[in-house]
């Protein structure tokens, strides 16, 4: 079975999962507002470890998708920051496992294109981390924004 097709499998069930199970529907609390979930009497700690062995799950499974589909073997330095990328992804992704999806091809596309301009046409391949540090900022710079803008708008009410 292709890896492409076990990823598809994965973020339609990770979807399935999330919004239409009660333990999907916990784990989304815990993980947006941990302080709610516990005054809401749930199970913060219980439902923090079920989300680590559900991720550990799945970076088993994409390892096991590298080492048997792509290399074929282990190989030293097998992730050239693929978990650093893999943040990025998350957030851009926005906790929605479609989101998720789109983004890993955003940046696998990047990534890509990156490596063939480095060698037909000779721009650095350092260009790709720039485009990933420049999204991160703008990640980060949106709730900022939205904060100042609400300010704004409270204080143009006055």
């Amino acid at each position: 079975m292709p890896a492409s097709s076990i990823v598809v499998a994965a973020v339609i069930l990770a979807h399935l999962f999330l919004w239409k199970r009660t333990n999907g529907f916990r784990l989304r609390v815990v993980g947006l507002n941990p302080r709610a979930a516990l005054n809401a009497g749930m199970n913060v700690r219980g439902t923090i470890l079920f989300g680590f062995l559900i991720c550990g799950a799945l970076a088993g499974l994409a390892g096991f998708a590298e080492v048997s589909g792509v290399q074929r073997r282990m190989i030293e330095n097998l992730s050239p920051g693929f978990g650093y990328t893999a943040i990025i992804v998350a957030l851009l992704g926005q906790t929605n496992p479609f989101g998720v999806l789109a983004a890993a091809f955003l940046f696998a596309a990047l990534q890509i294109g990156a490596t063939t301009m480095e060698s037909a046409a000779g721009v650095p391949g350092t260009l790709t981390t720039v485009i990933q540090g420049l999204v991160v900022l703008f990640l980060l710079g949106r709730p900022a924004l939205t904060m100042l803008r609400a300010r704004l708008s409270k204080g143009g009410a006055r």
